[in-house]
């Protein structure tokens, strides 16, 4: 398999003394890549110091993720994990659990996949396992829970996941 040049072309660089060059290839399968090249020393160094700040503001940004997700289950766990779990306490069937569950919103798996992944596992472990940053909102909402402070770490650790994700696209 090899890569076959399609597409090359020269650009002026930022700081306009050289230019940059961008290179699309494809290979034997159709696939596509993209990159460019710096020809421009000056313009190659700027960007490898952004990037390195990029880099550590990215290690800031998950040090700080893992902090908030560590006080929000404990900050959860200590006041509202009894009430969470009587939430599910009517429910005889682990059906009936996963339908709650996906009718909140807080369950995304089917039905099928859900036996597959649960299997073995009690209803309050269910419960357990669906307390998460991502579900946070939801059941924040569902318990009717007004706790300004828990409610401002999840928004920050939320929106720290957004940004974490789009910084792994690019």
């Amino acid at each position: 398999m090899s890569w076959e040049e399609m597409y090359r072309q020269d650009y002026p660089c930022k700081c306009g003394k050289s230019t940059f060059t961008e290179i699309r290839e494809m290979d034997d399968w159709n696939r596509f890549r993209e990159y460019r090249v710096i020809n421009c020393p000056e313009c190659a160094k700027q960007e490898q110091i952004e990037a390195e700040k990029q880099k550590e503001k990215q290690i800031k940004n998950e040090k700080r993720l893992r902090e908030l997700a560590a006080d929000i289950k404990a900050s959860f766990e200590s006041s509202y994990a009894d009430e969470w779990s009587a939430f599910f306490q009517p429910f005889k069937s682990k059906k009936d659990a996963w339908q709650l569950a996906h009718k909140m919103g807080v369950e995304n798996k089917s039905l099928s996949s859900f036996y597959q992944f649960y299997k073995g596992i009690s209803i309050e472990e269910y419960a357990k396992n669906l307390v998460s940053i991502r579900n946070m909102e939801k059941i924040i909402a569902t318990l009717h829970i007004q706790d300004t402070i828990l409610s401002a770490k999840v928004k920050e650790a939320r929106e720290l996941m957004k940004i974490t994700f789009l910084a792994g696209i690019h």
